[in-house]
């Protein structure tokens, strides 16, 4: 049985599970940068309808994680975000 689903629905599905998970994440990334350890990185990505950019600008997606290989692996804590610029 196939379910098929429009990219707009599907969209606003995730859209609206971001919205519903932002405690979560504020909360992970709160015990992130309590950790003592932090690793980094960013990468360059596309946000298309970012507001007040064109949706070929370049934005940049930010991870970041704790522990470190003396670490189980229960103990490291992984996040994103997105930010415009690297000012940001």
């Amino acid at each position: 049985m196939a379910v098929y689903l429009s990219r707009s629905t599907l969209s606003s599905w995730v859209l609206q599970v971001g919205t519903l998970l932002q405690p979560m994440t504020s909360l992970l990334r709160s015990h992130i940068i309590q950790s003592g350890y932090v690793r980094a990185d960013e990468t360059t990505t596309q946000v298309l309808k970012e507001p007040g950019r064109i949706s070929t600008a370049q934005s940049y997606m930010w991870m970041y994680m704790t522990g470190n290989h003396f670490l189980p692996a229960d103990c490291v804590r992984i996040s994103a975000h997105t930010v415009p610029t690297l000012s940001s």
